[in-house]
């Protein structure tokens, strides 16, 4: 099955010490990967964007005009996990995949990813993300 994660866009203001890694994230609770799968950090979760969108409840600072956001559902992308302090880490999205998403103008803070991921890569090993059932994880 899966693992959906379904958060708002974030930037890092500092540097990242992982060469594939933007500094464009999501956030996700400490259970879901890190405890369950002992992720470490630079272990590579890897899946589909599933949906896009602005966050409707937040201000909007920026116009846009820009093509049809969801050319870009089904699109392949692979996230970095970092472990972060509390209940909390991180899934950087690659630089790789960052350069195609920040020229639909997604700006961090103002839009959602709806990401589907199926593998995560462990010093490694690779393992299936849940796979006997799906789970859902919404900030």
């Amino acid at each position: 099955m899966t693992l959906i994660v379904d958060g708002v866009i974030h930037h890092l203001d500092s540097d990242i010490s992982h060469k594939l890694a933007s500094k464009t994230y999501l956030s996700i609770s400490k259970k879901i990967i890190g405890y369950t799968y002992n992720a470490v950090s630079g272990s590579i979760a890897s899946g589909r964007v599933a949906d896009i969108s602005p966050c409707l409840d937040r201000d909007r600072v920026t116009e846009t005009a820009v093509p049809k956001l969801d050319s870009l559902n089904g699109m392949k992308i692979d996230t970095i996990f970092f472990p972060g302090k509390d209940d909390i880490d991180f899934l950087f999205i690659s630089e790789k995949n960052w350069k195609v998403l920040k020229e639909y103008a997604l700006f961090p803070e103002e839009y959602s990813m709806r990401l589907e991921l199926t593998t995560l890569v462990v010093k490694h090993k690779k393992y299936k993300l849940y796979s006997k059932g799906t789970v859902v994880y919404k900030t």
